[in-house]
């Protein structure tokens, strides 16, 4: 195993464990690729959140976007966070997006300095 490979598959459980401790909710699959030297692609399946499903079925459509949009807030800190500290690098920007009706959110971590 190379070590891109053990950098992503460390990413996906720490993502795994990070999501599961802000929301109290298991990703049904994580997976990490870097795109690029400095640019890191992940995939979260399964992130809608029991809360958001009530929130969608009831067709509070706009409260369930806001909520996301907060979680997404939360999340993105604290990958920035982490992502500086494991890897000891700049985070300049984060890339992101949430399809609700599939439950699945995509991130593109963007590293400053490689």
């Amino acid at each position: 195993m190379s070590f891109q490979d053990a950098a992503e598959t460390a990413l996906e459980q720490s993502v795994q464990e990070l999501y599961l401790l802000l929301f109290d909710h298991s990703l049904g699959h994580v997976t990490c690729r870097y795109i690029a030297d400095n640019i890191v692609a992940l995939v979260l399946d399964a992130s809608t959140t029991p809360i958001e499903q009530v929130l969608l079925q009831g067709n509070r459509l706009a409260t369930a976007q806001s909520f996301r949009e907060q979680m997404t807030l939360i999340l993105e800190r604290h990958l920035i966070a982490m992502v500086s500290k494991e890897y000891q690098c700049a985070v300049s920007n984060v890339i992101r997006q949430h399809q609700a009706d599939a439950g699945c959110m995509s991130l593109f971590i963007v590293i400053d300095n490689v």
